[in-house]
């Protein structure tokens, strides 16, 4: 199974655009891709679009160099019915499915094995707790195949006829604030990760307000997020370095053997700190240290 942290900033790329298999090979820091066939796409589309993804990844399966992770986010559950019959289905390393709620939760899912590597979006089920609490439901059936849940921030917003801000984080936002906050602690009810949502400016402007989006995350036990641009890359990624003094405060909580010590003067509980330490340690060696 992919670890999380395995996924960093996970671009997407529509399935109708020419020659990705050359972008990726010229860009080969990118450690994973969603490859679209839902949103950025018009349903006629589609078929021109899987031909396109099944010779770029053709392509791109001969090259020799470590290849980003892939992802395909199909159009709805009968979409993704056909495709794990299609021959993309064996150049792909799982699947993303959009709009999973408490009605297309079970349609998807009876075409889910114990093979597959899943990543459910939430879209539209935030503001009603019983029909929140049925899709989680279905998560939980198939729990074992959920690399991570994402979230459809900006189809959420829509529903308000909102976009996300791109003046600050989605944090400071009460919508953005209470969606994350309330997805972030079902998912972890399932020991379950959740990936950051898509910040939708890749203006030099609005670097900052991304790094600070990405800071808050941290601060959650987010390490994921959607991009929609290759320069937002590197600079979300560098939000997921460690610093020195965590990883040797981390390490120490490893190796010692004492229940309760201090160290640089701050308490270190392995009872309570054990999995924050672990998590430190993964991160520095995916990420480095700063």
């Amino acid at each position: 199974m992919i670890d999380v942290l395995d996924l960093g900033a996970s671009l997407y790329i529509p399935g109708t655009k020419p020659n990705f298999s050359s972008f990726l090979e010229k860009n080969k820091q990118i450690r994973s891709v969603i490859i679209d066939t839902e949103d950025s796409i018009h349903a006629i589309d589609i078929p021109m679009a899987e031909k396109n993804i099944e010779a770029e990844l053709n392509r791109l399966s001969k090259l020799t160099f470590k290849k980003s992770f892939i992802f395909l986010r199909v159009k709805d559950s009968m979409h993704f019915k056909r495709i794990k019959n299609h021959p993309i289905a064996h150049l792909i390393d799982g699947y993303v499915l959009p709009k999973y709620n408490h009605i297309t939760a079970p349609k998807y899912n009876k075409y889910i094995n114990e093979e597959d590597v899943i990543m459910p979006i939430i879209e539209n089920e935030l503001f009603d707790t019983a029909k929140l609490d049925s899709c989680f439901g279905y998560i939980d059936q198939i729990k074992n195949s959920v690399l991570c849940v994402r979230v459809g921030i900006t189809d959420i917003f829509n529903l308000f006829s909102l976009r996300r801000p791109k003046e600050s984080t989605i944090y400071t936002h009460p919508i953005g604030a209470r969606v994350v906050t309330d997805l972030l602690i079902r998912a972890n009810a399932l020991n379950l990760s959740l990936s950051g949502p898509v910040f939708e400016s890749y203006s030099t402007k609005s670097k900052a307000v991304l790094a600070e989006e990405v800071k808050a995350e941290v601060t959650m036990g987010i390490y994921t997020k959607s991009t929609i641009h290759p320069d937002q890359i590197k600079l979300i990624e560098q939000q997921y370095r460690v610093s020195k003094i965590d990883l040797e405060s981390a390490k120490l909580l490893i190796s010692k053997s004492s229940s309760v010590f201090g160290h640089r003067l701050v308490m270190q509980e392995i009872a309570t700190h054990l999995k924050w330490a672990q998590s430190i340690i993964k991160r520095a060696d995916s990420y480095g240290t700063i």
